[in-house]
Order: C-alpha cells, then structure tokens, then sequence
C-alpha cells in the first residue's frame, strides 16, 4: 500500500519490525490483521509524504502543486516530464 501511494516499486520499501517484547507494540500478524490494522496508516503516512514532497517541489520548482505528480518516486511535471 505504501509503494503503491508513493509510485514507486515494492523493494524501495524498507520496513522494520518494533519486536514483541512486553514493551512493544507487536502482536503478531495473525492472518489478515496485518493488512487490516496497519495499511490504512501506511497509506496515510505515504499521501502525506507525497503531498509534501509535491509542495516542496513547487517551492523549489516554482510550480503550480496542482501541475506536479509523483511518478516511480520522483516529483514530475504532469505537462513536461
């Protein structure tokens, strides 16, 4: 879900796991939980992400936020690639 938002391919995703010690906040997949509990936060995470590395681009570019898309992990211009 996070490469999916972010347009880029699945193994520029790195992830890491907190453990499941008494401090920790791991429960174990169990099933579907996974997909369930954790990739809704995932893709939020990924669209905000991308919509500052768009307004970031448009300060730095001097474009328009609406003229700008990321495509395969880069910022680009939708009308000058």
């Amino acid at each position: 879900m996070l490469a999916d938002e972010l347009d880029v391919r699945l193994d520029a995703v790195e992830y890491g796991h907190g453990g499941y010690g008494p401090l920790s906040l791991g429960y174990g997949t169990f099933g579907s939980r996974t997909t369930r509990f954790f990739g809704p936060p995932l893709r939020e995470a990924a669209a905000e992400a991308r919509a500052i590395l768009i307004q970031l681009a448009s300060e730095h570019l001097h474009l328009n936020e609406s003229q700008l898309i990321v495509k395969e992990g880069a910022v680009v211009d939708k009308n000058n690639r």
